[in-house]
């Protein structure tokens, strides 16, 4: 049973990484035109989805099981953690008036 678990894990982590290259060769798709390495995925993107657009309700059921697979594999759930937040307080700020050289609190 760990055999499998980790077979699914390497599957979840590899499929992880190419969602995460698909926004990344959209932009560099749009921004320098015909890139090597992305040089089709906004054209199979636009594909995919003129394909399930064509096909109707059929077509939107099919891209609701994709979607529900996806969650199901937990690829779209977030792993980041929250981002620590910096708090000032104003009351202990003071500012310096360069024209009369008092201090303004």
């Amino acid at each position: 049973m760990d055999t499998i678990k980790s077979v699914v894990g390497i599957i979840n982590g590899i499929t992880r990484i190419v969602l995460a290259l698909v926004p990344l060769g959209i932009v560099l798709g749009v921004v320098f035109g015909q890139v090597d390495f992305f040089s089709g995925v906004v054209g199979n993107l636009i594909n995919i989805v003129k394909m399930f657009a064509a096909e109707g309700l059929i077509g939107l059921m099919a891209i609701a099981i994709v979607i529900w697979l996806f969650n199901l594999a937990g690829i779209f759930t977030s792993t980041r953690q929250e981002e620590p937040t910096i708090t000032i307080n104003t009351a202990d700020l003071s500012f310096n008036d360069d024209d009369s050289g008092r201090t303004v609190v």
